[in-house]
């Protein structure tokens, strides 16, 4: 049965990133399906989350993007929504074409601001990344 749980996060000691990336949840720590990445406290920073079953490109398995601005093609760029860095663990799969990739076992590395996440998006515009969606961030 596919499914979505907390570990541990001593799980991943020892284990390298296979890629970094950023979220936009909604204003529960919700993600699509209901599933909520705060634990009964309401925290969600440093916390690990896992799916069983098989990953599937665009389909089952945590979903991130490496280019902030990429995110928005799947959640609106708000205040009350919430945002973090995220790290990719265990198997990871890239969709180029929809500006997302899906992970077995992401970390929620840091909560992000909204203005956090906005500097994040210019960033990778001043760097050379380009916004791939047409959204406008001076």
């Amino acid at each position: 049965m596919d499914e979505t749980k907390r570990i541990d996060p001593s799980m991943l000691d020892g284990k390298e990133p296979i890629a970094v990336g950023y979220k936009i949840f909604n204003y529960d720590w919700t993600g699509y399906g209901g599933y909520s990445y705060a634990d009964e406290s309401g925290n969600v920073e440093g916390s690990v989350h896992t799916v069983a079953g098989n990953l599937s490109k665009c389909g089952w398995g945590l979903h991130y993007c490496v280019n902030p601005v990429d995110c928005m093609r799947y959640r609106d760029l708000i205040h009350w929504n919430k945002f973090a860095l995220v790290e990719a663990y265990d198997e990871n799969i890239e969709c180029p074409e929809d500006g997302k990739s899906v992970c077995r076992t992401m970390r929620i590395k840091k909560v992000l601001t909204f203005d956090e996440m906005v500097d994040a998006c210019k960033k990778f515009k001043k760097d050379g990344y380009g916004i791939s969606n047409g959204s406008s961030i001076n």
